[in-house]
């Protein structure tokens, strides 16, 4: 049976949530955002998670003091999503470490896993169901990330593929061209992929960006790049896939599971 590892990323701020709580720690009924993520992970039958937090551990303090179980890994300069997962390399004896992140595992003990299976921590509406459903989709592939068609694709990454329907790389909505910006499939953000390829791919990403971060989406053209088996899959539906920045979007996820 195939050794999976469920990576949290949590260490976002939100700014723009306009509180100084962390993002996805804000509830939708009692409940902090990242909780839902966890019960879909653990739905999904992986048997061991992990959480990615920013340098400030107190807010988490309560959440973490619940989840003992759970394995902490601190990304230490909020410098872009491949630096949040790259900040877990120390989860893994094999994974390569990236110079960009840090190095600090803070609770649990390397151990290998032949893939990981990463989420953010502010999409509460996905479930168990869509992460088997995905894992099941991708199989084969190197690297894998899920796609969704969101009725407004503002501010998600787009999926560029070829004539043929290949994937081809993803692109940032700060760095897309009007054309690209037309493209409908967008990222979710949520990535399945062999660990050591994954963190053999991050430890060469630069930050060539509009944003001047390290994007996690940018392994994927460099997996292609490199002959690796790279896979979208589209998923049938788009609003469990949509992610919390601001609270008139926690609204609407808390209109959505209360109904």
């Amino acid at each position: 049976m195939q050794s999976i590892t469920g990576i949290i990323l949590a260490a976002g701020q939100g700014k723009r949530m306009g509180s100084p709580l962390p993002k996805v720690l804000h509830p939708v009924g009692n409940t902090p955002m990242v909780e839902y993520v966890l019960r879909a992970l653990q739905g999904a039958k992986l048997k061991r998670i992990a959480i990615v937090i920013g340098p400030d551990e107190s807010p988490f303090q309560s959440f973490l003091e619940q989840y003992k179980e759970i394995e902490v890994c601190i990304q230490q300069e909020r410098n872009g999503t491949a630096g949040a997962v790259a900040s877990s390399s120390p989860l893994f004896p094999e994974a390569a470490a990236s110079p960009y992140a840090s190095q600090l595992l803070r609770r649990g003990n390397p151990k290998t896993s032949e893939y990981v299976l990463i989420c953010n921590g502010d999409t509460p509406a996905i479930s168990a169901r869509d992460l088997l459903d995905f894992m099941e989709g991708a199989q084969g592939a190197d690297l894998a990330l899920l796609g969704f068609s969101p009725p407004n694709p503002y501010g998600y990454g787009r999926i560029l593929c070829g004539p043929n329907g290949h994937f081809q790389r993803i692109v940032e909505e700060k760095d897309a061209s009007t054309e690209e910006r037309a493209q409908t499939l967008c990222n979710t953000g949520i990535v399945f992929a062999r660990t050591q390829v994954l963190f053999s791919l991050l430890a060469k990403l630069q930050n060539r960006n509009a944003q001047q971060e390290f994007y996690l989406t940018d392994c994927f053209a460099l997996a292609v790049a490199e002959n690796f088996r790279v896979s979208a899959v589209a998923s049938p539906v788009w609003k469990p896939f949509a992610g919390v920045n601001t609270p008139e979007q926690l609204e609407e996820i808390r209109a959505y599971l209360e109904p």
